[in-house]
């Protein structure tokens, strides 16, 4: 579950081995952001299996696989080795905090995030916070397939721009979480 996992502490850079080359049963072209986790899954115990007797390589695949798992790690992997702009490193536990990243010009959206912000914290009932997630979620998928397609397209602007919106799409379905929690935890 995305508002359960761990940040990573590390920072996401240029890799001498790319995602695309290590896990390319799940990841077509370097361009497909879109992945199934399962797949992914199923490829890194294949790939640690097969190269258990190597910690450099171990560690590389352990690496870039957490990178994969994520949404926001894995844009931050593929802007850096798809992209020509020069992100430098980029701390993913501080991303919020990276100007390069937060800059949002749709206030419109913004005030609709903000608005379905404070509609979940007066929610007392989860089946609607779950038809929100559900509802949200939907609109994650419509802009990771937009970011895909802005890959494709050598359209980094644009995919900045969704995954910015991506970042505040899942901080809903997190409060949504969490709420639900606090629901839970009350009954």
């Amino acid at each position: 579950m995305l508002s359960r996992n761990i940040l990573f502490k590390r920072t996401i850079f240029k890799r001498f081995i790319t995602y695309d080359k290590l896990f390319t049963n799940t990841i077509k072209t370097p361009q497909h952001y879109n992945i199934s986790l399962d797949s992914l899954r199923k490829e890194n115990r294949a790939l640690l299996l097969a190269n258990r007797n190597n910690a450099e390589k171990t560690e590389e695949v352990n690496k870039i696989y957490n990178d994969l798992q994520n949404d926001m790690s894995r844009y931050i992997l593929y802007l850096n080795t798809l992209s020509p702009m020069d992100l430098g490193e980029i701390d993913i536990k501080n991303l919020d905090a990276d100007p390069r990243l937060n800059k949002i010009n749709d206030f419109e959206f913004l005030e609709e995030v903000m608005d379905t912000m404070e509609q979940i914290d007066t929610l007392k009932n989860i089946d609607e916070l779950d038809t929100i997630k559900s509802n949200v979620s939907e609109e994650c998928a419509i802009l990771k397939q937009g970011i895909e397609d802005d890959f494709q397209n050598s359209n980094f602007d644009e995919s900045l721009e969704k995954f910015q919106k991506l970042k505040y799409l899942n901080g809903i379905i997190r409060h949504v979480d969490s709420r639900v929690d606090t629901l839970e935890d009350v009954e």
